[in-house]
């Protein structure tokens, strides 16, 4: 069976055993002084909790609203206030524990999460759609930046309507999203 975890943003803050994936928290993810705990130890076991549900059967969509941020951590830098990227976290959790081929995480926010495009950037088994706010920090998520056909970016201007917020969503994340 194939699952599909629509997995949505504001994610993150910790360290666990995620060493080989950032490698540059060592020193910072351990629980002592300087280190990532308290809300991010929860931000990260929302995700991963999440996962859990949903592969026992109790959903097959999920959302987790869940602070501080964490869509802005890349691969091996924390970025605008996010040290690991959450969302991708648990991504890479169901498919490493739950053989999960493909998974689809769709994010809003006013800010483009420019970290969970450069992880899944080249990784045809994720797709990351994004619709923000543009121009505005971090100055990605353009409608040209595509990965390997995995990536959607909608921008949009400041002070768009309800109503165009929903078409642009219906019509170039969610149409995406169901022909992935």
């Amino acid at each position: 069976m194939i699952y599909t975890a629509i997995v949505l943003l504001l994610v993150c803050l910790t360290g666990c055993s995620l060493r080989s994936t950032y490698p540059t928290l060592g020193a910072i993810a351990g629980g002592g002084v300087g280190s990532l705990g308290g809300p991010g130890i929860a931000a990260l076991g929302a995700g991963i909790g999440a996962v859990n549900e949903m592969m026992k059967g109790n959903s097959k969509r999920l959302f987790c609203a869940v602070r501080p941020p964490g869509h802005h951590a890349e691969t091996i830098r924390a970025n605008g206030f996010c040290f690991i990227n959450n969302v991708a976290v648990a991504a890479r959790y169901l498919q490493s524990r739950y053989d999960v081929g493909r998974i689809a995480i769709i994010d809003f926010d006013v800010h483009h999460g420019n970290g969970t495009q450069e992880i899944f950037y080249n990784d045809e088994s994720v797709l990351y759609a994004s619709i923000h706010q543009h121009p505005l920090f971090p100055g990605t998520g353009l409608e040209s930046e595509t990965g390997v056909g995995n990536i959607f970016n909608a921008p949009i201007e400041s002070g768009t309507s309800s109503s165009d917020f929903l078409k642009i969503f219906k019509e170039r994340i969610l149409k995406n999203v169901s022909q992935f």
